[in-house]
């Protein structure tokens, strides 16, 4: 190599060494950003960063003492406790129809009327007869006072005055079979016929349902049959009718289980004082099993997971405490908290997710609030 190519990476080195000289230089007069940097991370790793710092915005709630149920949710649909098919009692062609589905009726109402005309003449052929034959007992009777006739006649003639009585009392039931009737209060929930149409006393009318006992029946397993007892109360939810609740009380128990399903039967009778549910109405039932007064209740939506384990984040002087759920009975928007939470504590409910243990947060009104 000759000398001067020496001469230039000599000349290369120096300006390399000048350079770093310079860098240590500025690093020693405190201008360097990464040594700043290191030195704030060093003084705060171990307190949590000022107020406005690094917050995170959440929604709490306060926890209030609750009443917590525990309960066997099933489902069924509204029935009736009286449900009737009504027959005609005698053939006849129907002359006129008076209620339609959907009628309200009462017990002994007017439903439709057959043609009587027929049924109208045999009850005075009827009566007829009946005069006839009392008019001949009568005669004999007085006979047989005067020792005129033998007790045989006139045993005749009262035994067929009664009979003659008794014709004339049937031919006024049939008649009074024209009218037909209903059996209970109810609605009328079918109609099968029509006017005009000639019926017999087999063919099916209407069918009417009492609408003043509701029941539904459900079908529990056999595990849980010591859980359940007459008289228990129950709430019915009605999905259809915005979720309303009614109450009900468990009218029967089956004393058999079926070895199909491994079920028995119980009948929930329904209180609906303003006559909303309908026949056939999907409902929820659920039978409770046990009440806890005054318990602690976390909503659900503060729950979050960490290995399938649930915590929920506790707010005490802006820190978010991570609390491990202690469970105890749970419905749709509550669990029961059994241990480590206490009333008025301050629940995290919005921005949990994804949330550390003692993180800084901000808390925030309500959004119904602010849009108040």
């Amino acid at each position: 190599m000759s000398i001067s190519r020496w001469n230039i990476i000599l000349g290369l080195v120096f300006l390399l060494y000048l350079f770093s000289l310079q860098c240590s230089t500025e690093n020693a007069d405190g201008d360097s950003p990464q040594e700043t940097k290191s030195g704030l991370s060093e003084s705060t790793a171990d307190t949590p960063p000022a107020t406005g710092v690094n917050e995170v915005l959440v929604e709490t709630v306060a926890l209030t003492p609750k009443t917590m149920r525990s309960y066997i949710l099933l489902s069924s649909t509204v029935e009736t406790e009286t449900m009737v098919d009504v027959y005609p009692q005698v053939d006849g062609i129907i002359e006129e129809l008076l209620v339609e589905e959907g009628d309200r009726v009462t017990k002994n109402s007017l439903l439709l009327q057959l043609d009587d005309t027929e049924h109208k003449l045999a009850e005075q052929k009827a009566e007829v007869s009946f005069r006839k034959s009392e008019a001949e007992f009568n005669r004999v009777k007085e006979s047989f006072e005067k020792n005129i006739v033998s007790e045989v006649e006139y045993e005749t003639a009262k035994y067929t005055m009664q009979e003659a009585e008794l014709n004339w009392k049937q031919a006024q039931q049939n008649l009074s079979y024209t009218r037909v009737t209903s059996p209970i209060d109810g609605v009328v929930a079918e109609r099968w016929v029509h006017t005009g149409n000639r019926v017999q006393n087999g063919t099916k009318l209407f069918q009417i349902v009492g609408t003043s006992e509701k029941i539904a029946r459900v079908f529990i397993p056999e595990k849980e049959i010591s859980m359940v007892k007459t008289g228990q109360k129950t709430i019915i939810i009605a999905e259809f009718l915005s979720n309303r609740e009614f109450q009900g009380t468990i009218k029967r128990i089956s004393p058999v289980v079926d070895p199909n399903s491994g079920t028995f039967k119980v009948t929930v009778g329904i209180s609906d004082p303003n006559d909303v549910l309908r026949p056939g109405m999907f409902v929820s039932i659920r039978i409770i099993t046990s009440v806890h007064e005054n318990v602690i209740a976390v909503p659900k939506n503060a729950i979050v997971y960490d290995g399938g384990l649930p915590f929920v984040y506790v707010v005490k002087n802006s820190i978010a405490h991570k609390i491990l759920l202690q469970e105890g009975v749970s419905d749709e928007q509550y669990v029961e908290a059994l241990d480590d939470l206490s009333e008025g504590d301050e629940i995290i409910i919005v921005g949990q997710s994804g949330l550390k243990d003692r993180t800084r947060v901000k808390v925030m009104p309500p959004l119904k609030a602010i849009k108040k």
